[in-house]
This record gives C-alpha cells, structure tokens and sequence, in this order.
C-alpha cells in the first residue's frame, strides 16, 4: 500500500455506520395496486400525448359518462402536459415502490 492513500476498505468501513438504511436497501417488487396505478398512469400518458385527439374523444364519448366527469375526463386526457407528467410518474411510482416497503 502506498503511503497517504486510503484503503477503499478501511474507508467504506468508516462510513457504513452513517448511512445504515442505504447499506440494507434491498429492492422488492411492487404492490399490484401499484403496479395498476402504474399502467394507469401509462394508460393517461399514452392518450394524451400519442394517440390523436379525436379518437380519444370518440372513446370518451362512448362511455356514456355523466356530462361533468366526461368534460373532466377529456380536459385531463387532451392536456399534453398531464399527459407527460403520468408518463414520466408511471415507472417514477414503480421504481418508488420497488425501494420502499409497503407502496
């Protein structure tokens, strides 16, 4: 060993008492509820930013919806910022819940 290095052991030894939950982080899989809140995500993700706007309206308008969820249904579906967002939240929430017991 060469003198005034530090040994990588000797180093990472030192410091494991500082950082204990991320020495035992073991990933798990996810929940099934997040896992289908999951695919939801990527579900309003893919409507609002690759499918055409039309057919997502025709889709709506054939869930025969009351007037004010389908109205809130296609101002949540046809906002491509929303749409973004639930892409990029969707593997976001199964990494999370992968990490973190019980999500």
């Amino acid at each position: 060993m060469v003198p005034g290095l530090l040994d990588s052991r000797r180093l990472s030894d030192s410091y494991a008492h500082c950082y204990p939950a991320a020495m035992s982080l073991r990933p798990n899989p996810p929940r099934m509820v997040t896992v289908l809140i999951a695919l939801a995500l990527l579900g309003v993700g893919i409507a609002g930013t690759l499918l055409d706007q039309d057919s997502v309206v025709d889709f709506i308008s054939g869930l025969s919806l009351p007037r004010g969820v389908e109205r809130d249904v296609m101002a949540l579906l046809l906002d491509r910022t929303i749409g973004y967002a639930c892409l990029f939240g969707s593997p976001m929430l199964l990494i999370i819940g992968s990490l973190l017991p019980g999500i």
